[in-house]
């Protein structure tokens, strides 16, 4: 077997190898956009019942505030029964309205803070309810992976096995070269030659579909070892056998 037939052979296995991995790339690509969607959803359930929390604890405080002025009116009243002077009276009663200021301030304080933990309270549900729904996503992709794993498992391992195989029969330079185009390419390192027209001697490339000298096809024609180049896009040339066949008659 020539240099060109055994690097074909590895860049078939390479492209099935290739595929099956991005199947199976994509379906973890996937599932770690869900968990990252769903880490993300986690983490805002959990700063706002912090906020909720402390949205509770200031509206309580708020009327603790409230109740305590309350008592420091009633308090002042019963000081008022037993005044013994107009201006005493006038003293207090003014203690008392800025108390009563003070209690209504904090009364609608109050009011304003329940109004926004309770509006907190169904966005927390809101997005307790959306964490949930993205967890099930997540499982979802995890099983999309293990289902992806359990089908291709065993013959993308078998697969591997023989691209080492087909490797160790290859020259260190001869198997660098692929593996750099290969890495270029996107595992397209070889690409075959089409007939544009026999009788000027016009091939092409199937890889970029530019036209390729036929002196390169010459050399593939030949029984030489030697890696033959597409100028255009420089992937390595191979032509199958039916070609030759044709060519030669």
């Amino acid at each position: 077997m020539h240099l060109t037939e055994k690097l074909y052979d590895l860049f078939l296995l390479e492209k099935q190898i290739r595929g099956m991995q991005s199947r199976l790339d994509s379906a973890t690509r996937r599932c770690s956009a869900q968990q990252a969607k769903h880490d993300q959803l986690l983490r805002q359930q959990e700063e706002m019942t912090d906020q909720l929390k402390h949205g509770r604890a200031k509206a309580n405080e708020l009327e603790s505030i409230a109740a305590e002025v309350e008592q420091k009116i009633a308090h002042q009243r019963e000081l008022m029964n037993n005044v013994k002077s107009n201006r005493e009276y006038s003293s207090l009663l003014i203690e008392i309205n800025t108390y009563k200021l003070d209690k209504e301030n904090a009364e609608q304080e109050a009011l304003e803070q329940m109004s926004a933990v309770d509006l907190m309270d169904q966005e927390l549900v809101e997005v307790t309810d959306k964490a949930q729904a993205q967890k099930k996503l997540v499982a979802a992709g995890q099983s999309e992976i293990e289902a992806c794993k359990s089908e291709v498992g065993e013959q993308l391992d078998r697969l591997i096995s023989e691209r080492s195989t087909a490797e160790k029969d290859l020259s260190a330079n001869a198997l660098s070269t692929f593996k750099k185009l290969a890495d270029i390419h996107d595992g397209d390192a070889m690409a075959t030659v089409t007939e544009e027209n026999r009788r000027t001697m016009e091939y092409g490339c199937g890889g970029c579909y530019l036209s390729i000298p036929v002196e390169r096809v010459s050399t593939l024609m030949s029984s030489s070892d030697e890696i033959v180049i597409c100028p255009n896009c420089n992937r390595m040339l191979f032509m199958d056998q039916d070609l030759k066949a044709a060519i030669v008659k």
